[in-house]
């Protein structure tokens, strides 16, 4: 009754998942009890003091260590992404500074230079006020204002 049960599994479910099989040998046991007509009182079927051949126990650690392999590069590239993550929003929230740095400079720029302009024109209207009132004062034409 054991050896039907274990037969049924293949030889990778005694490292993948010997849990399985230890739950189907103790299901088969309390099955063939019941059919008997007699009564077992079963705690748990454990596998143990089993062996696999040294060929299999060979394969199993390559593959177990493929899989541990897979696992690390897995982790490692979730770990690249995250940093290449941060360094994207560092990057974008550094050019977002730089992007108002320049605009705000620009504007400063631009107000200044319209102050300028705005002071020069003042002034070039202020004299041209101040020449028209006193070549009027004094009578003058403008071209007797310029020779004056």
């Amino acid at each position: 009754s054991i050896r039907e049960t274990i037969s049924t599994f293949p030889a990778s479910a005694f490292y993948q998942s010997r849990f399985t099989i230890q739950l189907a040998i103790e299901d088969n046991l309390l099955g063939a009890t019941d059919e008997m007509n007699t009564y077992l009182l079963m705690v748990s079927a454990v596998l143990a003091g089993y062996s696999y051949p040294d060929e299999m126990s060979a394969v199993i650690s390559v593959k177990r260590t493929a899989e541990n392999d897979i696992e690390v590069a897995e982790n490692e590239r979730a770990g690249e992404l995250t940093k290449a993550e941060t360094a994207y929003i560092v990057s974008k929230e550094t050019a977002d500074r730089l992007e108002i740095q320049g605009d705000a400079e620009i504007k400063a720029i631009i107000n200044e230079a319209t102050a300028y302009a705005d002071a020069i024109t003042y002034r070039f209207d202020l004299i041209q006020k101040l020449f028209a009132r006193q070549r009027e004062l004094h009578g003058m034409t403008s071209g007797e204002f310029i020779d004056y």
